[in-house]
C-alpha cells in the first residue's frame, strides 16, 4: 500500500519525536486493534499555490479501522485539518481514510470495548478512500 507523501498528496504523516522510554507507547504500538484511536503528525500545504512558501504541522486523531501486513493500517480522521484551504476536491477532511504505519503514532487511546468501537465506526462516514494496491 502507498503511503501519502508531499510531492503527490500535498500532505504527508510525520515520524514522531517521542521519549524512547515511554514503555507503555511502544508497548501498545504492537497491540493496535481495530477501534483504537490514535494520535499522527502530519506535515500539510495549505493548497497548491503555496507549495514552496507554507508547511504546516498538525497533530490528529484517527480511529483504526484496518489493519494490513508489515504493521500498516488504515483510519478514519476524526476531523477536519485546521490549516488547508477547504474545498471539495481536499482528500485530508474528517472521514478520510489514512494509512500509516505503527511507528508514526504519537499517543493511543485503547477502545473501551470491540462492541464499543464497532458501534463509533459504524456511525462515521468515510469521506475519501484510499487505494489499497
Amino acid at each position: 500500500m502507498k503511503l501519502p507523501s508531499i510531492e503527490n498528496d500535498f500532505w504527508d504523516i510525520q515520524y514522531p519525536s517521542i521519549d524512547p522510554n515511554d514503555k507503555e507507547l511502544m508497548i501498545n504500538r504492537e497491540k493496535l486493534i481495530r477501534g483504537d484511536a490514535v494520535k499522527l503528525s502530519f506535515k500539510l500545504i495549505p493548497n497548491e499555490r503555496h507549495m514552496d512558501i507554507h508547511l504546516f504541522m498538525e497533530s490528529m486523531w484517527l480511529v483504526i479501522t484496518e489493519k494490513f501486513k508489515d504493521d500498516l493500517f488504515i483510519g478514519i480522521l476524526t476531523n477536519s485539518p485546521v490549516h488547508t484551504q477547504r474545498s471539495k476536491t481536499d482528500y485530508l477532511k474528517k472521514g478520510a481514510e489514512i494509512p500509516f504505519h505503527k511507528d508514526y503514532v504519537l499517543d493511543i487511546q485503547l477502545a473501551p470495548s470491540p462492541e464499543e468501537a464497532e458501534a463509533y465506526i459504524s456511525t462515521q462516514p468515510v469521506t475519501a478512500v484510499w487505494p489499497r494496491h
